[in-house]
């Protein structure tokens, strides 16, 4: 086993890109935390997934009571393996984290590599590169491994029933992550007909869009569109 997948798993979802986001912090000490839980948590369900089909009722029998102190001896496992790092998994999280990043050195997101992966993505959709980079910029801020506290995830904060319907594999690769953000935008740009409707279809949802048949009266939507189209002006008054 050389790479981590995560299948669709809330909390080891949210467990990496905390990671992720200390790393791009340079805490190393949360990281390594985030990282430790992580193994933990897949130590407790790989357990589990052996108990089952050693005895299905449980090492406690069945009923409440055998059920929590299963959980309780699931959970134990898992965090002795974690600490004891008998199954390396934190450290090759912390790999893998690092080269999918893109992580330079210093812990920053590099700007060539953006551009890289932004210059590809708007030549998949037909969008400008500076409209990628203004929305990434909206959205996460630039920090691949950001969470928001609605559950949207990445660079261009993906929730997880659009990044399915985009058959996004790993929702915080970057690479990933741009490419379908791009590629729902699109969508909304080719549904609308007009980038700021896409773009709060994008913020808002397309459903709410076509609700108004116009930016939605919402405050966050209209400083989002906003913000965006200040920051397009501002690139294109650079070049």
């Amino acid at each position: 086993m050389n790479e981590i997948k995560l299948q669709n798993n809330p909390l080891a979802e949210k467990l990496a890109g905390q990671a992720k986001t200390n790393m791009r912090n340079g805490n190393a000490d949360q990281q390594k935390k985030a990282t430790e839980q992580f193994e933990s948590l897949f130590a407790s369900m790989l357990f589990s997934a052996m108990r089952k089909a050693m005895a299905p009722d449980g090492f406690f029998g069945s009923g409440s009571s055998g059920d929590i102190f299963q959980g309780i001896m699931e959970q134990r496992f898992g965090e002795i393996v974690a600490r004891r790092n008998q199954l390396g998994i934190a450290e090759m999280l912390r790999s893998q984290l690092e080269i999918s990043s893109g992580q330079s050195p210093d812990g920053t997101f590099p700007d060539d590599e953006l551009h890289r992966i932004t210059d590809e993505a708007a030549k998949r959709t037909g969008l400008s590169q500076n409209l990628i980079k203004a929305v990434i910029s909206q959205e996460s801020g630039g920090d691949p491994g950001v969470v928001s506290h609605a559950g949207a995830k990445g660079l261009m904060q993906l929730m997880d029933e659009t990044a399915q319907d985009l058959d996004v594999q790993n929702v915080f690769d970057p690479r990933e992550n741009v490419i379908a953000g791009s590629r729902y935008l699109k969508m909304q740009l080719d549904e609308f007909k007009d980038l700021k409707l896409a773009l709060a279809a994008y913020n808002a949802g397309p459903s709410t869009v076509k609700k108004y048949n116009a930016v939605p009266p919402y405050k966050e939507t209209q400083n989002y569109v906003e913000s965006i189209m200040k920051r397009l002006d501002a690139m294109q008054d650079e070049e």
